[in-house]
């Protein structure tokens, strides 16, 4: 192994042990949109909605998509600003997948695509995770409608039981106003009123003698 090589491989080891391999990117494509993160809502890597009352929203300085904190921890150099930049977990397996093609020594080969292989479990697990969670809530939500129609569902039949009570009670009353009229005017006798309510006593004396009973009238 050559000067170059045992450099290429110290480095390497060095860079895994603090979890910060050494990656260059050349340059950005200037086709690149710089604010096309500003309207998008959920994370490029595991789709966590974000923005207010969801996860904070970053960026990616090198896709420039939207993401949340969990899928941007890393940084890498930018040819731009040359200092270290946020970066996506898409963006840092393009660049680690780039880097694999680069360079020749087994050792860091088998370390990178480890490393590639471990970055995409994490991907996997975040978006599996972020899937449950958004499936957890869309059960609530059903759950929390579902409850809420029942509720609505139980009180509108109270409203109609006792908008139908109501009716009854105005409708006796009203047949009940009828019948004292038929008392006091003489048309059914009080007695035969009393059969129906036994406290009635009429505000005046019937006018005639009545000239039916009660149940011919009902009849």
């Amino acid at each position: 192994m050559g000067n170059a090589a045992e450099k290429l491989v110290k480095e390497f080891r060095t860079s895994t042990e603090t979890s910060h391999i050494v990656i260059n990117v050349k340059s950005i494509s200037p086709d690149i949109d710089r604010e096309i993160y500003l309207p998008e809502k959920e994370c490029k890597t595991c789709k966590v909605t974000l923005g207010k009352n969801a996860s904070k929203k970053y960026y990616c300085h090198f896709c420039y998509h939207a993401v949340c904190g969990n899928c941007s921890q890393l940084t890498i150099l930018h040819p731009e600003t040359n200092e270290q930049e946020r970066t996506c977990s898409l963006c840092y397996l393009k660049y680690l997948n780039e880097k694999v093609l680069e360079i020749s020594e087994d050792f860091v080969k088998i370390k990178l695509k480890e490393e590639i292989a471990e970055r995409e479990r994490e991907i996997a697990l975040r978006k599996k995770l972020v899937e449950e969670i958004e499936n957890t809530k869309k059960s609530m939500a059903h759950e929390k409608e579902s409850h809420s129609l029942k509720i609505t569902h139980i009180e509108n039949a109270i409203k109609t039981k006792e908008q139908a009570e109501i009716n009854q009670e105005q409708e006796n009353l009203k047949l009940k106003k009828t019948l004292e009229g038929m008392v006091i005017h003489g048309k059914i006798s009080l007695d035969d009123y009393k059969k129906i309510d036994p406290h009635f006593v009429p505000t005046s004396q019937p006018t005639r003698e009545p000239e039916s009973c009660l149940k011919c009238i009902i009849i």
